[in-house]
């Protein structure tokens, strides 16, 4: 699981930077809430999924666009599900675990709560063409091992 969401972040990367270089421009509204929204190439990423979906469908998961709004990372492009709908518009926590290292300018790589469900996660600084972070690339895969992982007795397996 650890190299799928590793590849996954990778690939995510390659796409958006086949697209073309990366810049905030221009405030979006992303389900009632105010962002600045990212470009890569010419393709505005707020309110537009073909980026997160396209990773999705070739490697599963969730994927999604962060766009730093002031002091917060706000989802501009997902499809982490929240109330039957797409988490656009919601922000990262500021008490999470990756928050901190992506306020040092750093990747996260661990197991966190998403929205109230726990999923194995990568994040990293997406930056403008001058290093400036405008936002997050993030991939998870849900992580509830224990409702995932069946036990069969040894004995009931022949043993």
């Amino acid at each position: 699981m650890a190299a799928r969401v590793q590849n996954s972040t990778r690939l995510l990367m390659k796409i958006g930077a086949e697209l073309g270089p990366r810049m905030m421009e221009g405030m979006i509204n992303v389900n009632g809430v105010s962002a600045y929204n990212i470009y890569m190439g010419d393709k505005a990423q707020g309110n537009n999924f073909e980026l997160v979906d396209g990773l999705t469908n070739i490697m599963d998961g969730t994927a999604t666009i962060f766009s730093k709004t002031g002091l917060d990372f706000i989802r501009i492009s997902t499809n982490v599900i929240k109330e039957n709908k797409r988490a656009i518009g919601t922000k990262l926590s500021h008490t999470g675990k990756a928050i901190d290292k992506i306020n040092q300018g750093q990747a996260y790589y661990g197991k966190v709560h998403i929205l109230g469900n726990p999923y194995l996660t990568y994040y990293a600084p997406l930056k403008d063409a001058s290093g400036s972070k405008i936002g997050i690339w993030y991939v998870g895969y849900f992580a509830d091992l224990a409702s995932t992982v069946h036990y069969i007795p040894l004995k009931a397996a022949g043993y």
